[in-house]
């Protein structure tokens, strides 16, 4: 039950990126995250993120 979960899980996050990207593009993901503070605020966060999973 928690690998299908998980499996939907990204298969959702999997059609989401896509529809960001075939919209905006890879670079419009960045520029709008970068076009305020609170974009960069999130942006350094997921930074943090995912840099803390990679050292543990």
């Amino acid at each position: 039950m928690f690998r299908f979960i998980t499996v939907m899980v990204l298969l959702l996050f999997l059609g989401l990126t896509a529809v960001a990207v075939w919209q905006h593009g890879y670079v419009g993901l960045f520029t709008f995250q970068l076009s305020s503070y609170a974009g960069m605020q999130v942006l350094a966060d997921l930074v943090i993120a995912l840099g803390l999973f990679l050292l543990w």
